[in-house]
Formats: structure tokens, sequence, C-alpha cells
């Protein structure tokens, strides 16, 4: 799981929006809770991100979605960009 730290709050409805016009149409985005929600190019394809508030900041959990083999696909594939798009979105750094 890699981390992705904001220095204010964010909701998950704008990490839906951001992640929606970065990745375009071939992606869906879609909310599973207020807190977490999950990024799919396909059936196998999926990456998981997880909202943590603490003390007026916002840590994105990233997590490759999928069985093992798929989750070792995943974490090289759609993961990291996800992170990417956060990274670029909300953070000028990020912790693993």
């Amino acid at each position: 799981m890699h981390t992705v730290k904001a220095k204010r709050p964010v909701d998950i409805e704008e990490v839906q929006q951001v992640l929606s016009d970065e990745l375009g149409s071939a992606y869906q985005v879609r909310a599973l809770s207020g807190s977490s929600l999950k990024v799919r190019r396909n059936s196998v394809m999926a990456a998981t991100v997880r909202l943590v508030q603490s003390g007026g900041m916002t840590s994105f959990r990233v997590s490759s979605g999928g069985l093992i083999l798929f989750k070792l696909m995943n974490s090289q594939s759609i993961t990291p960009r996800v992170i990417r798009l956060l990274e670029k979105a909300f953070s000028d750094s990020s912790a693993k």
C-alpha cells in the first residue's frame, strides 16, 4: 500500500472528480463509501483509494485490487497511475 498526503481536507467527491477527469472514459471511478473508492479499467485492473482525515489533512491509501496474480499486475499498471495523479493533484510529496 502506498500513502499520498494532502495538506488539507479533501472529500471523496473531489477525489472522484479529479481521477475521472484525468483518467478519462476508459476508467470507472466509483465511490464505495464516504471514505473509499474503486478505480477500475476492466474486470481485472483495479485499485482502491481510502481517504483518512486527520488534523486538517487527508491521507490517500492506495492499494492494488484483485487476487494475488492480478494484484501484482495492478501494482505495476493502474495503481502507480492513480498514485501519480493523486500526487499531482493534492500534494508536493508523498510518503510510503
